[in-house]
């Protein structure tokens, strides 16, 4: 099964209430289901930061694996300068990752976002 990623939008207060029930429940011995979820504090920051063309480089890379940032300009056919700023930016939030080759890859099958109008 794919990795899932919750996108979710609120404040820094609400990200660490979350946190500190989870720390509570973790410490009374309840059971705590792992998340991996990425907060933003506004649906204009996440539109900021997920473009399209760093959507499309997020794609990339989560369907061809540990990749340079040279590879992934070259095979989309974009200058390097620009993919570097995307990569770096995607690598910044949290929805790219490096591995010890400094490669970079998106374990996530799935971006999960709720945002309410």
């Amino acid at each position: 099964m794919s990795k899932q990623v919750e996108i979710k939008i609120g404040s820094f207060e609400e990200a660490a209430k979350g946190f500190v029930d989870t720390w509570q429940k973790a410490e009374q011995g309840k059971p705590v289901r792992h998340r991996d979820v990425l907060m933003f504090d506004s649906i204009d920051t996440l539109l900021k930061i997920l473009t399209p063309n760093r959507f499309n480089v997020l794609k990339y890379i989560h369907a061809h694996g540990h990749l340079s940032i040279r590879h992934v300009a070259k095979q989309l056919k974009r200058e390097y300068a620009n993919v570097y700023r995307d990569v770096q930016t995607l690598y910044d939030a949290g929805l790219l990752l490096k591995d010890e080759d400094k490669k970079f890859y998106a374990p996530w099958g799935k971006l999960k976002a709720e945002l309410q109008i």
